[in-house]
């Protein structure tokens, strides 16, 4: 598994010996303006990654140098997503653009829509080929279709709070949303809703209550990771908070599922904006190791992500 941290790419694997983390740099990006916000993977050593300033990248991380730079255009990429084929989806500004894989390492737009507010979230949903996109501003999601390379809108659905998270399961048809009240909502890939999972709660300022980061464990459970500095994990069959996870002291940035490869495998990694990573075990309901990166802020943990190096 593969992290990002500034411009560093480090490696994180488990340690047998003390069962806890190991973290070690495999590769420092020469580029000190290309500062990793996300990355996902394309292959098995080629990744894409867009920075904190804008712009987009596909790294070879086993020659350990960038091969192709998807984003022409100035601006801040806030969000992206991979659709059919590799085509690439990302929300720049106000504007969503759609390459589309032409050849190896060689990507070609071949839309743009142009909208009136930005889009700071986007995920696409391969079982109804429908495109979600987000604003923090706004208390809408947006649907657009994918159709014989050509993108159409779908339409619009009102919601009562502002998205703060957006996540698709890759065990199931759902996807869900972390508002800014601290509720979760549970939709069908075909965006209808299924579930709201909230709990009563004091009263408090609404950013205290925000979801960083949500991760789908398996088809059932779901993690909900932010600014009270707790883990949830819901079951969406029984719409309750089955077990909850505190040790961070800063607010939870990042949450993915370690070996994923294993089947029924019982762990997952945390990270938070105090530069804590810290592997949990499920099964046990605890924590089983904890790591410090010194003086640095963790943007992306990679799904399932050992390089072939």
């Amino acid at each position: 598994m593969i992290l990002s941290i500034d411009n560093y790419f480090k490696l994180l694997k488990t340690s047998s010996k003390n069962k806890g983390l190991l973290v070690k740099n495999f590769w420092i990006n020469p580029d000190l303006q290309f500062l990793v916000n996300k990355f996902l993977l394309l292959s098995e050593n080629n990744l894409i990654a867009n920075s904190l300033e804008g712009g987009l990248k596909i790294f070879d991380i086993k020659k350990k140098k960038s091969i192709w730079n998807l984003n022409p255009f100035s601006g801040v990429t806030h969000d992206f997503c991979l659709g059919f084929n590799l085509d690439v989806i990302l929300t720049l500004d106000k504007s969503i653009f759609f390459w589309k894989k032409k050849s190896k390492n060689h990507w070609g737009l071949y839309s743009e829509i142009i909208l009136k507010n930005p889009m700071e979230k986007i995920i696409f949903l391969p079982s109804s080929s429908l495109i979600i996109s987000a604003s923090s501003n706004e208390k809408k999601l947006y649907l657009w279709s994918n159709y014989k390379q050509n993108i159409f809108f779908s339409g619009k659905m009102n919601i009562k709070e502002n998205v703060i998270s957006i996540e698709k399961s890759y065990y199931s048809d759902f996807f869900a949303l972390g508002s800014s009240n601290g509720k979760i909502s549970v939709f069908s890939q075909q965006g209808v809703l299924v579930r709201n999972l909230y709990e009563d709660l004091p009263s408090r300022e609404p950013s205290d209550l925000l979801f960083n980061r949500l991760n789908w464990f398996d088809e059932n459970i779901l993690l909900a990771g932010g600014t009270n500095r707790e883990i949830a994990a819901w079951d969406i069959r029984m719409k309750k908070k089955i077990l909850k996870l505190k040790g961070h002291t800063g607010n939870i940035l990042n949450l993915e599922n370690f070996g994923e490869e294993k089947k029924g495998c019982p762990f997952f990694i945390s990270s938070d904006s105090n530069g804590v990573l810290k592997l949990w075990d499920i099964r046990k309901q605890g924590e089983v190791s904890s790591f410090k990166i010194p003086y640095r802020k963790i943007y992306t943990i990679g799904k399932n992500f050992t390089p072939s190096l």
